[in-house]
Formats: structure tokens, sequence, C-alpha cells
């Protein structure tokens, strides 16, 4: 009697593969849409500025002898106040014991740690900003007949994205007393797809692609900012899984079929406009520039490896008149 195959092999974990769904960096936005303004303390104040005295024509001819009319400016204060955050994940030490070798638990705990942070953050961003009733300009796609604020939503051939964007941002200087162009348009997975089949920017997107140009994403994201004028076109291609452990998995996309335009400064400073900003705490020891860090401690108790990660932070609108929101921007 021959072998059998069972019999000459033992089924064994393999060394050089093995199956993890980790959501890519890639999708989230909320950390790319609001500048990180690192912070020492908790909870603290910042001036705003009056707009209007600065916006308003007040130079007057001038008599000889007279003396020159004065103007001024009002302060006031706002504040913040970052939250903390925190998770953690045991290993216990007879897991550890007889874990194959090819399976490394710490870095394991540190992956699911780190995505959680990321789905904290832009689940909380997106519910708080990427919503209706957030921003000064906003407008409502509707299936036909726009009228008013309202706009053609644009998964309809006939529609006008590019118009209605260029639209928007005029809202947007207009209201906010032209600090700034609007530069970064968020979009939700569905209308970025949508807009990349729209017949007014489908030609432009695909066929000014050339070969060579490399990923066809990258090119159609910048090709989109210089369509809209934006300096970034940023997609919310996360997604998250609503259903409870042990459920089968109810996954949809955290962005929604809505969009938003923004003004934010490349870098944060005294005298700065921006529709919004990250307030990160990093006085906490160990904290790194986001107000994020990860302990990791011997519980004897249990005998196991406890691994903790904590961020303090805080979305905050600083200016709703430097954003703009498109309600339902396709069907």
């Amino acid at each position: 009697m021959n072998p059998t195959a069972n019999s000459v092999h033992v089924n064994a974990p393999l060394t050089d593969f093995s199956l993890m769904f980790q959501q890519s960096a890639d999708g989230f936005v909320a950390d790319k849409v609001f500048p990180v303004v690192p912070v020492q303390h908790q909870s603290n104040v910042y001036y705003t500025y009056d707009r209007g005295s600065f916006n308003r024509p007040q130079m007057k001819e001038r008599a000889p002898g007279t003396r020159v009319e004065r103007i001024g400016y009002t302060t006031s204060t706002a504040t913040y106040n970052a939250k903390v955050f925190a998770l953690g994940h045991s290993i216990d030490e007879q897991v550890r014991a007889n874990a194959d070798a090819m399976i490394d638990l710490d870095m394991n705990a540190t992956i699911l740690l780190n995505n959680q942070v990321l789905l904290q953050k832009e689940v909380a961003w997106s519910n708080a900003f990427f919503t209706s009733g957030v921003w000064t300009s906003q407008s409502t796609g509707v299936s036909s007949g726009p009228s008013g604020s309202q706009f053609l939503q644009w998964n309809n051939s006939s529609s006008t994205p590019i118009t209605d964007v260029r639209s928007m941002k005029r809202s947007i200087v207009l209201a906010s007393g032209n600090v700034g162009e609007p530069n970064k348009l968020v979009l939700g997975r569905q209308v970025y797809d949508t807009l990349l089949e729209h017949p007014d920017i489908v030609a432009r997107v695909l066929y000014n692609q050339k070969a060579g140009d490399g990923d066809p994403a990258v090119v159609a994201k910048q090709t989109l900012a210089s369509l809209f004028e934006v300096e970034e076109v940023l997609v919310m291609s996360a997604i998250q899984n609503s259903a409870v452990e042990g459920a089968s998995e109810s996954n949809a996309f955290i962005g929604g079929k809505t969009a938003m335009l923004a003004y934010v400064p490349k870098t944060v400073g005294l005298n700065t406009p921006a529709a919004g900003l990250n307030f990160s705490w990093t006085g906490l020891e160990g904290s790194n520039a986001t107000g994020s860090r990860i302990v990791t401690y011997e519980w004897l108790p249990t005998r196991s490896t406890e691994v903790e990660i904590e961020i303090a932070y805080t979305y905050q609108k600083v200016s709703g008149d430097l954003g703009g929101f498109f309600i339902s921007a396709i069907a």
C-alpha cells in the first residue's frame, strides 16, 4: 500500500503569507482637511478679530492741517477643549507562549488599535462637519428643476458640477471677506466615482492621462483639482462596519453622498484664517505631534501584556464662513 498525500505531510501555517484586512490610511481624510495645531494644555483660549473692521472702506480725504481720522478693530476669544479617547488590547502570556512564530501579537495589537484611532477620528469629523447646517454656504442637490440654493444632482448628465463648485466658491469668498480662495474639495467616495463618469469631466480626466503617468487614481484627483481650481481633492474612501460583534458585516462609506469645500491654510500661526483646526494635546508624556501615544505594560493580576492607545484632540470649526457644503450631491 502506497503512502497517501495526507500521510506524508502535516499541514502547518505558512511563514510567508497571512491574510489581514487593514484599511488603507489613504482613505481617511479627517487629518488632511483640518490642519493640526499642537497645544501644550488640554484647554485654552485663542483670539478672534472682527472681520468687518478690516473690510469696511474708511479712508477719507485729508484737508491741510487736519488730524487724520482714527479707526480701530475689536477682538474676542474662543475656546478649545481637547477630549481624550483611549482603547486597549490584552495579550495573555499563555497565548503568547503558544503562538506560532509568524504571528506577531505585539505588531497586530498596534495595527488593530491604530486602525481604531483612524476610524474614530474619521467618524467624529464626518458627523460634526461633513453634514448640513454647519457651514454658512450650503446647497442641496435635487433630481430635477433646481431653484434658489439648489443644484441638479451630479449623477444627472445635464448637471453642471464645475459651475456648481465655482458658485459655492464665490459664496464662501463673499461670506468670509475674501481671506482666501477655498482650496480643498472633500468628496464622498460615491460622489467622486460619479464625477469621474460625468460627461463634462470624463474626457478631461481620462484623455489627459498619458501612458506612464503613474497611478490613474492619483492622476484623476489631480485633474479634478485642476478643473475645480482647488489645491487638493480628498476622497473619503474609508468604511465603517456598523454590525455588532459576531454578526455579519454591514459596511458603508463614512463620507456618504455629499461634498464640501473649505479654505484652510498651509501653515497655522498668528492672524491665520481657517475653516477648522485640529487642536491636538501634546502635553501628555509620550504624545506625538497629533496628541497620540501607545503605552505597553505588564499586568500581573491577569499575567498579560496590556497595549493601550490614547489620543487627545478636538476638531473645531473656527469659521463657518470658510466652508461650503453640498447636500445630496448625487441621488
